[in-house]
């Protein structure tokens, strides 16, 4: 049976992440199957005490999502149903994006005001 390589690139991903989260913040990661835009829940921890505050992580990896970079921002493309998931989402979402070629993660938590659409309602789409 044949293995996308995508498959392989996000799990890597979601590896990366989760022994980041445990390893450098020290906090619980859990991995969400099946996922249904939220890759995992992370659970801060203070003080080796779970503290019940939890985050919802959406995990893109691969250089695909580094293409559109300058030296402040990386611009992440997505769709907007996904958008709209997140933002109603009752955690709060990050979306991070991992680049396997320097082992680094980015984040950023969505929201309204960092969402831009390329296609307003009342733009001329002709």
């Amino acid at each position: 049976m044949k293995v996308p390589r995508s498959h392989l690139t996000d799990q890597s991903g979601v590896a990366a992440v989760s022994k980041m989260v445990t390893e450098k913040l020290r906090w619980l990661f859990r991995e969400q199957r099946p996922d249904y835009g939220v890759d995992a829940q992370v659970e801060t921890v203070d003080v080796r005490k779970a503290t019940g505050k939890l985050l919802g992580l959406q995990i893109k990896s691969g250089e695909s999502f580094f293409l559109e970079r300058t030296a402040d921002y990386i611009t992440f493309r997505g769709e907007k149903e996904h958008l709209e998931y997140w933002l109603n989402h009752k955690l709060p979402i990050l979306v991070v994006l991992y680049d396997p070629t320097t082992d680094t993660a980015y984040w950023e938590q969505v929201t309204e005001d960092k969402a831009v659409d390329i296609f307003p309602a009342d733009r001329d789409r002709k």
